[in-house]
């Protein structure tokens, strides 16, 4: 093989390999997501994860909320755990596809509106 054969190969091979690696890195929907504690009392240790990544967004008094802004990448659904009173508690939210996602922890489980 040719000297510029070889060379026009490895140019084409570098391109292919950044533009997959830049794929990797943008795979996933910029996500808004709301979390709202309407229980009477605090929640804490609350996690997102979304299989790939996890977020702690700490804890949250009566009627606080906590808005976070991600890339979401995993497959699955994300998860969102917490504790209140003394117990673990988790519920599935939105799949990385959803633009807007809004859940309501109520103490002991969880609504979630996805759009």
């Amino acid at each position: 093989m040719k000297k510029s054969t070889i060379a026009y190969i490895l140019l084409t091979l570098s391109i292919v390999l950044i533009a997959l690696v830049g794929l990797s890195k943008t795979r996933g929907a910029e996500s808004n997501m709301l979390i709202t504690n309407t229980a009477d009392s605090a929640i804490t240790d609350v996690t997102v994860s979304d299989g790939v990544n996890s977020w702690s967004l700490g804890d949250l008094d009566s009627l606080e909320s906590s808005h976070m802004q991600e890339r979401f990448q995993g497959e699955d659904p994300l998860r969102v755990s917490w504790q209140w009173d003394g117990e673990a508690r988790q519920s599935t939210g939105c799949n990385s596809s959803a633009v807007e996602a809004i859940m309501e922890i109520d103490g002991q489980s969880a609504a979630v509106v996805c759009r």
